[in-house]
Parts: structure tokens; C-alpha cells; sequence
């Protein structure tokens, strides 16, 4: 079976894959966009120090303001995914410890991503790299 095809089992099954997005740029930017129209796919929350950026980033691929919320612990978040609402937080710590499967790592920060992709790892959740030595170049190596 194709991955297209498992995705729309999750879908039917009403069990998408629940992912959390660290880093609101760009890249989480365009991943946003196209996991909105992914069947079996589901952003349960997104994890910014600007908690506006990642607000505007959901608006500008479609999320009406009633889709939105803003979490300050794991268990809102969990609580605003259950009721459909991509949940926004301004501390990653919060995402890691929610109920996700999977962890997009999207900050462009070296030191940031190896934390977030060591302790969703140790959290028992699947891990997407976006963020790499090349995207750093504030990072001197």
C-alpha cells in the first residue's frame, strides 16, 4: 500500500498522525500549508518565541481564528487538540511533553534542535530534522 494510501486509513479511522512543529519560518511555514490538506495528517501544535508569528503563519494557510488556541502547559495543549485546535505555545517544552507522535524540528538553531530532537527522542516521538548545520549560519563551526 502506497503512504498516501495508509494516511487515508488514519484518516477514515479518525487516528491522523498528531504532529507538533517547533519554529514558525518558512520551511514550517510551506509544511503547514500542505499538512492542512494532507489527509491523516494533523498540527496539533506549533512551539514559537513569537507565538504572533506562528498565529500568522496558521492564518495565512487558512486557519480561521476559532482553529487557533495558546497553551502555556502539555495538558492545554492536549485539551485544545482534542476539541480540533492547533494549539500554539511559546515554550517547546510544552509541545514535547503533549501527546504527539511526531516532532517537525524547524528552528534553524543548532543548539535548540539537538535539545528538542534529544528530548522528543527520549519522549518517545518520531523526529523530522529541518534544522541543520547549513541553515546556522550564525553558528560558527
Amino acid at each position: 500500500m502506497s503512504l498516501y494510501g495508509l494516511l487515508q486509513q488514519r484518516q477514515s479511522a479518525n487516528k491522523p498522525i498528531r504532529i507538533g512543529i517547533i519554529g514558525a519560518g518558512t520551511f514550517s511555514s510551506a509544511f503547514l500549508n500542505q499538512a492542512r490538506i494532507t489527509p491523516g495528517l494533523r498540527v496539533v501544535s506549533i512551539a514559537d518565541l513569537d507565538v504572533e508569528k506562528a498565529k500568522q503563519a496558521c492564518l495565512g494557510v487558512g486557519f480561521q481564528v476559532e482553529e487557533i488556541g495558546v497553551a502555556n502547559s502539555p495538558w492545554i495543549i492536549n485539551d485544545g487538540a482534542a476539541k480540533g485546535k492547533v494549539m500554539l505555545t511559546a515554550d517547546a517544552d510544552n509541545l514535547l511533553q503533549a501527546d504527539l507522535e511526531v516532532i517537525l524540528e524547524a528552528t534553524g538553531v543548532t543548539e535548540a534542535g539537538t535539545y528538542h530532537a534529544w528530548t522528543a527522542l527520549e519522549t518517545g516521538k518520531h523526529v523530522i530534522m529541518a534544522t541543520s548545520k547549513r541553515m546556522c549560519s550564525s553558528v560558527r563551526y
